[in-house]
């Protein structure tokens, strides 16, 4: 398994986005690994924003940068686009094929419910694919499909 580069701040139009909000943008996870839907806080633990306003204001000056970061990550992981443009940019979340149903369909995280009742639930539901979903909405760039796995 290749090793994976070590990436430092972003710099971009004066400010500079750290490595932790350059990869919550990316993942949506903070290095200890708390899902990222708007809270602040988690855990006892803050994530790398100061309040919403400033997450999303950080994603729209610095969105190139974390779409390409994707693009590297694609050797290790499958998804298609970062949490920040599921976040911010996705038209509507994708479709749900078969098995149980969300406690909250509204709580999303990369297109997908992330409350569910318990954990098999949660394994057995089926959602389109990143590619699938891109298609569908005509969202598809080059190279995305040869990313998916």
């Amino acid at each position: 398994m290749p090793k994976k580069p070590k990436r430092g701040p972003v710099k971009k139009g004066g400010s500079e986005l750290s490595q932790d909000q350059l990869c919550f943008l990316v993942s949506g996870y903070c290095l200890n690994g708390a899902i990222g839907v708007d809270r602040f806080e988690v855990d006892g633990e803050l994530l790398p924003f100061t309040s919403a306003e400033a997450m999303a204001a950080a994603y729209k000056k610095h969105q190139a940068a974390v779409e390409v970061e994707v693009t590297v990550e694609r050797q290790w992981s499958h998804e298609l686009r970062s949490w920040g443009w599921w976040k911010y940019e996705a038209p509507e979340p994708k479709r749900q094929l078969s098995g149980p149903k969300p406690l909250k369909e509204n709580y999303i995280h990369r297109g997908e419910p992330a409350l569910w009742e318990n954990f098999e639930d949660c394994q057995a539901a089926i959602f389109e694919t990143d590619g699938e979903y891109l298609t569908r909405l005509n969202l598809l760039q080059p190279g995305d499909i040869e990313g998916e796995k």
